[in-house]
Parts: C-alpha cells; structure tokens; sequence
C-alpha cells in the first residue's frame, strides 16, 4: 500500500548513514581525556534489542555484526553493527563469572577495534598504532 511505502520511505532516511565518524563517535564529556573517543557513544541513541539479556549474546553479535559489515556494500548490516554496539552500553556485566567477563572484555576489544576500523579507518603510518589505540574506547554497563 502506499502507507507502507512511505513509512519504508521514511525509515530507510533516518536508518541511512553519512559520516559514521560524526554519527556514532564522540568525545566524552564524562572523562577527561582530550583525544579519547567513545565509539559506541552516538549523536542517535536509540533502543535496540530488550530480548537480549545475556552480555555474552551481545557481544558475540555485535563482533559477528562488525566482521559481516566489512563485506556489506549496501550499509545495513554496518547499520545493525553501530546499533548492536550502542546496546553494549547496557550490557550487565557484573552478573557474569570471572571466566564469562574474561571472554566478555576479549570480544568486546576486538569489536572496537573492528568498530574504529569501519568509522575512523586504519592509521596512516606505523606511527600512529600507539596512539589509534589509545584513544579507542567503549562505554559499557
């Protein structure tokens, strides 16, 4: 119906990505680290998934979501990654065991790191590693 087409209309304009650096980054106004950027952090806070309790889950999604993306020429899968991190941020970590947050933390580094791979891109130089992952950083619980 025509209803349907422009409410699909509509979502694929809000849902569609310009510049992830200036839509899913930003600088904390919490910490107090002049460079550090907090990737999970967006201009566009919107509720993801509830259905999803378990932190493992989550995170096990989220990396599986930020490896898919690189492949994704049509940006919906990198779409569903930058919201899938974002719901990180409510991720309870405290409920797991010593061997589920090891696992959680594990999978949670290399999610970033894909994550500033896909917004920011690789450094320069060999250079600028130390100091890319200095300023990576992720809000989590």
């Amino acid at each position: 119906t025509d209803e349907q087409s422009v409410d699909s209309e509509v979502s694929r304009r809000v849902l569609s990505i310009g510049q992830p650096s200036e839509e899913f980054v930003h600088k904390s106004s919490m910490w107090h680290c002049k460079n550090r950027r907090i990737l999970n952090c967006g201009r566009y806070n919107l509720k993801c998934r509830n259905d999803m309790e378990n932190p493992l889950e989550m995170v096990k999604e989220a990396l599986q979501l930020s490896i898919d993306s690189n492949f994704d020429e049509s940006g919906e899968r990198r779409h569903l990654f930058f919201m899938s991190a974002g719901a990180l941020k409510r991720a309870m970590v405290q409920t797991l065991p010593e061997e589920g947050r090891l696992a959680f933390f594990l999978n949670l580094y290399h999610c970033m790191v894909m994550h500033a791979f896909l917004v920011i891109g690789p450094p320069g130089s060999g250079l600028k590693w130390i100091s890319f992952f200095n300023n990576l950083a992720y809000e989590v619980g």
